[in-house]
C-alpha cells in the first residue's frame, strides 16, 4: 500500500467515527480529504447528503449588526463596478464593493484548470440530464454527473428550466466546486463576511448553460433576488463565469444597474416581462442617470452581489457559443431563507 492509500484509509475511518458520533462537519472534512486522494462516486454522493444534514450542526448566532459597514476602498467613477484580483480579495473588499457600489468584480477567482474542470462537469451533467428527459439511459461516462437529490427535487423540476441544474444533483460537480472554493480561500472569506459558516440554497446553487438556440428568449427580466428570498436574510451571491462573456462579446453575461439600492423594487407592474421582474420604467427610475452596465468576464472571473442588486441575464440573438456559469448563493444560517433546502459549504 502507498502512503496516499494509507492516508485515505485513515480519512475514511475518521469519517465513519465522526458521523457515528454526530459530528457531521468533521465527517465532511474527512470525506473531502479521502476523495482528494482518490475520487469515488460513492463518497461524493455521501457528501451531498451530509452537507444537507449538517445544516443542523451550524452555529446560528451570527453578527450583531448587518449589513457590514466598512470604508470604501474603491476609488471608481459613479456607475463603475469596482474590481479586485482574486488573490487580493478580502472580506472588507466584499463589504465595500457591495455596500457602496452594489457589486464587486473579482478577476481570476479560480484558475484555468478549475474553469476547465467545472465546464466539463457541467457538460457531463447536462448531457446526462437531457438523456434521462428523452427517456434514455445516460452514457456511462456521463451518468454519475446527474444523480438528483431527493429533497427539494419536485420543486426544482417544477421550474421546467432547461438552462440550469442544481449543483447538489451533480455530486462530482458539487465536490469540485466546494473543493475549489475551499482551496482558494473563498469559503473562509464568505464566512468572515457573513459572520458564520455559510450554507447555500439547493435551488440557488446552480450550474448554468445558455446555448445559442436559447438566445432568442425574451430579455429584460431585471430583478432583485430579495423579491423572492424574503426579508431579513443575509446573503452573498458568487456568479462565476466559465466562458468569455459580457462586454462587447456576442456571448452575454449579466446586465447590471451599477449602484447600491436601499430596498427591493416593486415587481410585476405594468410593462414587466415576468411577474417576478421589474418593469423598464422602474429600472430607469432606479438607475437614474447611470447606464446599464454589461461587465466583461473572462473564464474564472466572478461577480459578487447580494439580494438588492438589480440585474438580469443578458440574452443576445446570434450567440456564437454556449455560455457556462455557476451561480452560488451563500446565506448566513442565522438568517437563512425559509422553505429553501440548505447545503453546508
Amino acid at each position: 500500500m502507498t502512503a496516499a492509500t494509507d492516508e485515505r484509509a485513515v480519512a475514511l475511518a475518521r469519517a465513519e467515527t465522526a458521523e457515528a458520533d454526530g459530528r457531521l462537519l468533521d465527517a465532511i472534512d474527512a470525506l473531502t480529504a479521502a476523495n482528494r486522494y482518490a475520487r469515488d462516486g460513492a463518497i461524493e454522493r455521501r457528501l451531498v447528503e451530509l452537507r444537507n444534514r449538517a445544516f443542523a450542526m451550524l452555529d446560528e448566532r451570527g453578527r450583531d449588526e448587518w449589513p457590514r459597514v466598512v470604508p470604501d476602498q474603491f476609488d471608481v467613477a459613479r456607475g463603475t463596478i469596482p474590481q479586485v484580483a482574486g488573490h487580493d480579495l478580502t472580506a472588507d473588499a466584499i463589504a465595500a464593493g457591495i455596500g457602496n457600489h452594489g457589486s464587486l468584480i473579482v478577476r481570476d477567482l479560480v484558475p484555468d484548470d478549475v474553469v476547465e474542470q467545472l465546464r466539463d462537469d457541467i457538460r457531463h451533467a447536462f448531457t446526462a440530464r437531457d438523456a434521462l428527459r428523452d427517456g434514455q439511459q445516460p452514457a456511462a461516462e456521463d451518468a454519475p454527473w446527474f444523480e438528483p437529490f431527493a429533497i427539494g427535487r419536485e420543486k426544482a423540476e417544477g421550474f421546467g428550466n432547461q438552462a440550469f441544474i442544481r449543483a447538489i444533483d451533480s455530486p462530482p460537480t458539487l465536490f469540485d466546486l466546494t473543493d475549489a472554493y475551499e482551496r482558494n480561500g473563498l469559503l473562509a472569506l464568505v464566512a468572515e463576511h457573513l459572520g458564520e459558516r455559510a450554507a447555500v440554497s439547493a435551488n440557488k446553487c446552480a450550474l448554468r448553460c445558455i446555448v445559442p438556440k436559447e438566445s432568442d428568449l425574451p430579455g429584460g427580466g431585471f430583478h432583485q433576488d430579495g423579491a423572492f428570498l424574503g426579508e431579513g436574510i443575509r446573503a452573498l451571491n458568487v456568479w462565476l463565469a466559465l466562458t468569455q462573456c459580457g462586454g462587447e462579446a456576442d456571448v452575454p453575461g449579466l446586465d447590471v444597474v451599477p449602484r447600491r439600492l436601499p430596498d427591493v423594487m416593486p415587481t410585476g407592474t405594468e410593462g414587466a416581462v415576468f411577474p417576478w421582474s421589474v418593469s423598464g420604467a422602474i429600472v430607469d427610475e432606479a438607475r437614474g442617470d447611470l447606464p446599464i452596465v454589461r461587465p466583461e468576464f473572462a473564464p474564472g472571473d466572478a461577480l459578487l452581489f447580494d439580494e438588492l442588486l438589480l440585474h438580469c441575464t443578458g440574452l443576445t440573438p446570434g450567440m456564437s457559443q454556449s455560455r457556462y456559469a455557476i451561480e452560488c448563493w451563500f446565506f448566513a444560517p442565522s438568517r437563512y431563507p425559509p422553505k429553501h433546502v440548505p447545503v453546508v459549504f
